[in-house]
């Protein structure tokens, strides 16, 4: 994996995270998970600019993933939040989430590492592990 393919990557992924934390949002009563969910839209926000500026330098473009691609996603979220809705499955979806992106960053960290990519592109990828983490013990206060 070269750094371009890790920019790539972190906005594809951050951009699924912000949609689905979206579909989420409206089904949420608690007013603090709401909050706690709207700064973890933040944060995707923030690593999305983050990547689009990395591409941006390297005269690469910018795709944002197309709406059909979020369909199963978004099937999927509507499926789990049918019959339960409660704040405690909200965060324990949430927490699926950010567990599935922390795994994934942590793969393209060691990638990057291995092929001496450069270390602000590490600092990037392990800011972006640091936040999910957080995320997630944020999270566990509603399970």
């Amino acid at each position: 994996m070269n750094e371009l393919d890790f920019y790539r990557n972190l906005y594809k992924n951050t951009d699924t995270g912000y949609d689905a934390v979206t579909l989420l949002l409206p089904k949420v009563q608690d007013e603090k998970l709401h909050h706690d969910m709207v700064l973890h839209m933040d944060g995707y926000r923030h690593f999305a600019r983050v990547a689009r500026e990395q591409l941006k330098k390297a005269n690469q473009p910018v795709k944002k993933v197309p709406t059909v691609r979020h369909i199963p996603a978004r099937v999927g979220m509507m499926m789990h939040t049918m019959f339960d809705s409660s704040r405690e499955h909200i965060a324990e979806l949430m927490i699926n989430g950010s567990n599935m992106s922390i795994l994934d960053m942590r793969k393209q960290l060691n990638r990057l590492r291995e092929q001496r990519g450069t270390e602000e592109a590490a600092d990037i990828c392990q800011k972006m592990i640091d936040f999910e983490q957080n995320n997630v013990k944020r999270m566990q206060n509603y399970i």
